[in-house]
C-alpha cells in the first residue's frame, strides 16, 4: 500500500489492467476508454477529468493517463492524479480506474503528515545557521570566516590560530610539517592523548590514493560476498519466481486423510472465480488454469508427502511460471473436499517476481 506525504503535488501512480473475460493484460487502453474518480475518507466520490499524455516520460498532467510499453510491459498504464486527491484533512483516499471489458482497479493510498525523506534534513534554508552546508564547484564544502565563539578565522585559505600557548596569532604555513618530520614518537603522543580531535585532513587522503595506485602490483581480494537468495515462503507469503521452476513446500498443515481432492490455487483477488485463476493445481488433475485459461497439466502438480501431519509441495515448471505477469499483492490457499465437506487448509499473500533471464529452454 502506498504512502504519499498530505498536500504532495505532481504525483503520478502506475496500475496494471486486466481483461475481465480472462484475466489476462489488458493493453491498448486510451484515456478516453477510462472513467477514473477519487473518494476521500468519508467523502463523496469526485470524477476525474481523464487527458491524454504524449509518451511514459512526458510532464506530469492533472488526469493524465498512458499506455507504458504494451510489448515489454503489457497491461502497465501511467496515471498522473490530481494534487486535490492528496489534500490535507483526510488519512486515507481510493483511487478507482474503470473501463469495459477491463477488470475494475482500486488502489488505497495512505496520507501522512510527515515527509519520510525529508525527516532528517533540518527545515533550515541551506548556509544558513542550523541549516545544511553548502559546496562550490569544486564540491568543497565552503567555510564561513569569523572572530567570534566557535568560528575560524580564515586568511585566503589558511587557518590563523587566535592563540597557541603563549604565541599570539600564529599562522601554519603550508608544508610546515613533512612525513620525515612526523616520527613514531609524535604520533605516539597524538594517540595517547585523552582527547582527540581530527581538525584537518590536508592532503592525506590525495597521498594515500597515490600511493595505493601507483604501486607496481595491484591485487583485488575480494570481489563481492556471496549471495543468497530470498526464501520462497515466509510465514503465510509466497513468492514465485516468473521463468523458474517454482517448487513451494508446506508443513504441518493439518491431517489430509480421507481427502477426495486437494487444489493449491492463485488469483489476483478473493473476488475473482476459479475460471479467472491465475494458477491452479489439484492433485489428481494437475494444472488445471494458467491466466485464467485451460493449462497444461502436467506443467503443474501436487503432492503430498505426509497425509498424517499436512506435508505436500507444489510445482509449477518454467514454461507456465515464465506466462505470469510480476505483480503483487496476489492471494492463495489450499483446499482440500472430503465426502461433501469443503476446508481451507491454509492461505496467505503471494508475490510473483520479475525475473532477468526469460530463456525456459
Amino acid at each position: 500500500m502506498r504512502e504519499v506525504f498530505k498536500d504532495a503535488t505532481n504525483q503520478t501512480q502506475y496500475v496494471v489492467l486486466r481483461s475481465a473475460t480472462t484475466g489476462l493484460a489488458a493493453t491498448s487502453k486510451l484515456y478516453t476508454d477510462i472513467t477514473a474518480s477519487y473518494t476521500r475518507s468519508r467523502a463523496a466520490r469526485a470524477a476525474i477529468s481523464m487527458n491524454s499524455l504524449a509518451s511514459p516520460a512526458a510532464a506530469w498532467t492533472a488526469g493524465g493517463f498512458v499506455e507504458v510499453d504494451a510489448a515489454s510491459c503489457p497491461g502497465l498504464y501511467r496515471f498522473d492524479v490530481p494534487d486535490a486527491a492528496f489534500a490535507t484533512g483526510v488519512d486515507r483516499v481510493v483511487l478507482s480506474l474503470k473501463a469495459t471489458g477491463v477488470l475494475d482497479e482500486h488502489l488505497e493510498v495512505i496520507l501522512v503528515d510527515w515527509n519520510k525523506q525529508l525527516a532528517s534534513i533540518p527545515n533550515v534554508v541551506a548556509a544558513a545557521a542550523g541549516g545544511l552546508p553548502t559546496v562550490d564547484v569544486n564540491n568543497a564544502v565552503k567555510v564561513q570566516s569569523g572572530t567570534g565563539a566557535n568560528q575560524i578565522s580564515l586568511n585566503s585559505g589558511e587557518v590563523t590560530v587566535g592563540t597557541n600557548n603563549d604565541k599570539d596569532d600564529y599562522e601554519l604555513a603550508a608544508d610546515a610539517v613533512d612525513a620525515t618530520q612526523f616520527t613514531q614518537a609524535a604520533a605516539n603522543k597524538v594517540w595517547v592523548a585523552s582527547v582527540r580531535e581530527l581538525t584537518s585532513f590536508g592532503t592525506l587522503v590525495v597521498d594515500l590514493a597515490a600511493a595505493v595506485w601507483t604501486y607496481v602490483d595491484r591485487t583485488l581480494t575480494q570481489l563481492i560476498a556471496a549471495v543468497t537468495p530470498p526464501p520462497v515462503i515466509v510465514g503465510s507469503t509466497i513468492r514465485l519466481l516468473r521463468g523458474d521452476t517454482v517448487v513451494l513446500s508446506f508443513t504441518n498443515v493439518g491431517s489430509l486423510l480421507g481427502r477426495d481432492k486437494l487444489w493449491f490455487t492463485l488469483k489476483n483477488s478473493d473476488h475473482d472465480t476459479d475460471l479467472n485463476a491465475l494458477v491452479q493445481i489439484e492433485e489428481t488433475a494437475g494444472l488445471i488454469r494458467l491466466n485464467g485459461a485451460v493449462a497444461t497439466a502436467s506443467q503443474g502438480s501436487l503432492v503430498v508427502s505426509d497425509e498424517t501431519v499436512g506435508d505436500f509441495t507444489v510445482t509449477l515448471t518454467p514454461p507456465a511460471s515464465a506466462l505470469l505477469i510480476p505483480f503483487g499483492g496476489l492471494v492463495y490457499d489450499i483446499q482440500k473436499l472430503t465426502g461433501i465437506d469443503v476446508e481451507t487448509v491454509t492461505s496467505g499473500a503471494a508475490n510473483v517476481v520479475a525475473d532477468v533471464t526469460r530463456a525456459t529452454s
